[in-house]
């Protein structure tokens, strides 16, 4: 249960950091430049208009545990509609070394998913972790939880962009981690983790996060994690490596579940699915 949670947690971040626009306050030098806290409050207020948009993002994700490797490399593809909240994803990725090709699409209600050629559909009562995390998709969203990277940012820029980073490591950096992380799992993935979170230890967490200067949308980001917890006296070690892009602002058009997966799509139940 806490290995998934832990899992689950992670990948959440780096979904919420992605999409996500952040308040900060250091200061680029020099006159009438803009500071960090001026960006993010513009990439806020560009955010609330946002109503859909295209990310494509490379992840590479690695847990070491009682001696085993287990590593995930992924690369997803997303077209997502905020409101009514809609989500297409395609993701290349592996298990135990074996490729897996997963297509899915999530509603607030419904998420149909496509492994082996064939369409299963939930009711999202058992995939609430997953609905969380595209609904914070949107940047405006995160605003007031990334405040306590405040004193850590600093800001760049060249011609067409800023580029705001973050790095920290240690108990400066846990709360934000337990935040975000908890934030978007269920229940009882929720609390096993809470529960761990002092034997929890963050050895390395940076980010650098790009925002073109004409439209304050974000358009890149990279993230590493690396972070270890102990278990049943056995240490876990968890490094996480994403980079992915933006782009396609308020573009899409004529998002929607096709109607030959609606069709064929076989129902199961969310809960015997997650085991």
């Amino acid at each position: 249960m806490l290995k998934k949670a832990v899992i689950a947690g992670v990948l959440s971040i780096g979904l919420i950091l992605s999409g996500c626009g952040q308040k900060g306050d250091q200061t680029t030098a020099g006159k009438d430049k803009l500071n960090a806290e001026q960006v993010l409050s513009e990439v806020g207020k560009a955010s609330e208009k946002l109503k859909n948009y295209e990310m494509t993002a490379k992840m590479d994700m690695e847990m070491e545990s009682n001696g085993q490797t287990m590593k995930m490399p992924s690369n997803i593809t997303s077209q997502i509609q905020l409101d009514p909240l809609l989500v297409h994803q395609k993701m290349d990725t592996e298990n135990n070394g074996t490729p897996v090709n997963l297509e899915m699409y999530v509603t607030k209600d419904e998420t149909y998913v496509n492994s082996q050629n064939q369409w299963i559909k939930m009711k999202n009562d058992g995939t609430a972790e997953l609905i969380k995390a595209t609904e914070n998709m949107n940047p405006s969203k995160k605003i007031e939880q990334m405040k306590k990277f405040a004193k850590d940012l600093s800001l760049t820029e060249d011609k067409d962009n800023y580029e705001i980073k973050f790095s920290g490591k240690g108990d400066s950096v846990k709360d934000f981690a337990k935040e975000m992380m908890v934030e978007n799992l269920e229940a009882k993935q929720a609390e096993a983790l809470k529960q761990q979170f002092d034997k929890m230890k963050i050895d390395e967490i940076s980010f650098g996060y790009t925002v073109d200067k004409k439209t304050f949308y974000p358009t890149k980001v990279s993230l590493n994690l690396n972070m270890a917890i102990e278990e049943n006296g056995q240490t876990a070690k968890i490094k996480m490596k994403m980079d992915s892009t933006s782009s396609k602002f308020n573009e899409l058009k004529d998002l929607s579940i096709p109607e030959d997966v609606k069709k064929n799509a076989k129902e199961v139940d969310p809960n015997k699915v997650a085991g």
